[in-house]
């Protein structure tokens, strides 16, 4: 997860925005999440320094995001080390040859 508010936010000691502040994190710092819980309206990411609020559900249905979500990067190892991509699964290869054999059908 990255920060993605520009005024930072609170790490907080546990999943609640009455919980004491311990510390706080700035624009753009990256977290990794240790576990997520959706409490009502609130969606909260734990991390290693606690806990913080990644978004909430505005009373007129928008949402606002504190933190926007990151996708790790896969790295395969190949013969000349490590590479970064996605990693395609079997089923997949399957699915994308079975869906070009049917094409080629008339």
């Amino acid at each position: 997860w990255r920060v993605s508010t520009h005024r930072g936010i609170y790490v907080r000691e546990t999943f609640t925005t009455t919980a004491c502040p311990v510390d706080t994190l700035e624009h753009g710092e990256i977290l990794v999440e240790i576990e997520a819980k959706q409490i009502d309206n609130q969606l909260w990411i734990c991390h290693k320094d606690g806990w913080c609020l990644a978004s909430t559900q505005l009373r007129d249905g928008t949402s606002h995001d504190l933190l926007s979500p990151r996708m790790p990067t896969l790295r395969t190892k190949t013969k000349k080390g490590f590479s970064r991509g996605k990693r395609e699964s079997k089923s997949s290869r399957q699915l994308l040859k079975i869906r070009d054999n049917n094409a080629s059908v008339p």
